[in-house]
């Protein structure tokens, strides 16, 4: 997988051995803790969208 730097809406990633296009993309910053990257992503092949939550 790439690092959630190069993440940017349009890419297409490898994610669990499928292909996902990144719809959306947000880098939250928290307060006090560390920061958290949210995606939304669109299976290739399906067609299926999940959001998910990473260490920035």
């Amino acid at each position: 997988m790439v690092s959630t730097g190069d993440l940017r809406k349009g890419i297409a990633i490898e994610l669990d051995n499928e292909l996902w296009q990144v719809l959306d993309y947000h880098h939250i910053k928290m307060g006090r803790g560390s920061a958290q990257v949210r995606i939304k992503l669109k299976n290739i092949k399906r067609g299926q969208t999940v959001e998910r939550s990473f260490q920035a």
